[in-house]
């Protein structure tokens, strides 16, 4: 019977406190947090007086009590919407915010599928054609372009190009002696135009098993998130690419999904105004894989001592001492090639600034930069664009797409189309420019 008296009281306050709530926060948050408390430390006939001088005070009539089961049922009914303003009050009285602004602010907040933070707190996502328009206008700004024959190009892109384009009708994607297993595979699909005898130039051919893998893989990733891609399909063609190179040894392959650009005025100036927030936003912007050109060891403590901290648009530790040549981003199938370009266009200029800064400490302003050839790639279609950085601003080409993983000739052509870059971009062209504009005059400078 005593329990029953307690709880009967507990009930009737409850109801009592949920009624009074909006007229008295601030005592409905007292009453509320010494409930528990004040029922086991008064006894039934102290709670009763106190009951009796509060309902005086406040001129109300108290609420008849049902059975003690029945009013435990309604109870927990009260108490919720209860305890609902009671968190609404306090959370408005924390932030200096009315009641009603804190229910909009509680009401976005449950809906956000991130922390549980205040929606004014995160930073809206920056469009991939408003990037793309501050991208155009920013201070060293960069344009897209799109060319319908290699003609259109720079005359400096043009070679390049040419065999790229050679690489996406798939002519000479394998050497001429080929084994059995590599032309069975392609089976009807192999073309005499197919094979050539330059293609060892760029590396042996994949094994069949390699090229089997990466048509069902790419296949069963269909609906697979960006990191999948990542790890069986885009950075694997990469990696095979690059260790079938003869060049291997002067090269290396890294996984970058995590190297910003650094230091942080290497970002595109892009602000219009000092309040807007899109420098935050494309500091973030990263790639995805890339190949840098391996340097002798001697040369590294030699330009360490002249106050080289990175030889590459960041710190991320595999890429400060060996140049990055090749930038690479990925998405998977799907995915916003949209953004792609933005991060490669982003990237891009930040390595231009980097290399222009690396001429500098040389002593070397003078020197014309090279054009700085990209590749983005959605699930399993690879293309490459060409950067050409110019006096006021930087243009975009877009791009060729030469090669798709989801068929073994298209396997085949991925594999080549790297191959074609690291031999005739990396070895040929960047790696000499790179050594006698930026290494040797440095040397010479700080000699």
């Amino acid at each position: 019977m005593k329990r029953k008296a307690e709880i009967a009281v507990w009930v009737d306050r409850v109801a009592q406190v949920a009624a009074e709530a909006d007229r008295a926060p601030k005592r409905l948050r007292s009453e509320l947090a010494n409930m528990d408390s004040n029922i086991q430390q008064q006894t039934p006939e102290k709670q009763t007086r106190k009951r009796s001088a509060i309902e005086q005070d406040d001129g109300s009539t108290p609420t008849p009590r049902a059975s003690w089961l029945t009013q435990s049922v309604h109870a927990s009914e009260a108490l919720r919407p209860t305890l609902t303003r009671l968190s609404l009050h306090r959370d408005a009285e924390r932030a200096h915010l009315t009641p009603s602004d804190s229910l909009s602010e509680a009401t976005e907040t449950s809906q956000s599928t991130g922390t549980n933070q205040s929606s004014k707190r995160v930073k809206r996502t920056q469009s991939p054609t408003k990037t793309r328009r501050l991208l155009e206008n920013a201070e060293y700004g960069i344009t897209e372009k799109r060319f319908a024959v290699v003609q259109d190009l720079p005359e400096a892109v043009r070679p390049l190009a040419r065999k790229l384009k050679q690489t996406a009708r798939g002519h000479g994607i394998l050497p001429n002696d080929c084994d059995g297993p590599t032309r069975a595979q392609l089976g009807e699909e192999l073309e005499e135009t197919h094979l050539s005898s330059t293609r060892k130039q760029y590396g042996t051919c994949p094994e069949p098993r390699f090229i089997e893998d990466m048509v069902d893989l790419t296949a069963r990733n269909l609906h697979s998130v960006e990191a999948m891609w990542n790890c069986s399909v885009h950075y694997p063609s990469v990696h095979e690419a690059c260790r079938r190179s003869p060049h291997y040894l002067h090269i290396r392959d890294e996984m970058i999904t995590t190297a910003r650009i650094e230091p942080d005025d290497l970002v595109p100036i892009l602000r219009p105004s000092p309040d807007d927030d899109v420098t935050d936003k494309i500091s973030s912007k990263k790639v995805d894989i890339g190949i840098a050109m391996r340097l002798d060891a001697d040369l590294k403590k030699q330009l360490y001592k002249t106050g080289i901290r990175s030889l590459s648009p960041t710190m991320y530790a595999p890429l400060t001492e060996d140049p990055l040549a090749l930038s690479i981003e990925t998405k998977r199938d799907g995915g916003d090639v949209d953004d792609a370009i933005n991060q490669i266009s982003i990237w891009g200029l930040a390595h231009i600034s980097k290399l222009r800064r690396l001429l500098h400490h040389a002593g070397n302003t003078t020197a014309q930069l090279p054009f700085l050839p990209a590749v983005y790639v959605q699930g399993g279609l690879w293309t490459v664009v060409f950067i050409c950085p110019g006096d006021t601003t930087a243009t975009l080409w877009n791009g060729i797409t030469f090669g798709d993983t989801a068929s073994p000739e298209g396997v085949h052509q991925v594999v080549t189309g790297i191959g074609q870059l690291i031999d005739e971009w990396i070895e040929r062209e960047f790696r000499p420019w790179f050594m006698n504009e930026i290494v040797h005059k440095t040397l010479e400078h700080f000699g």
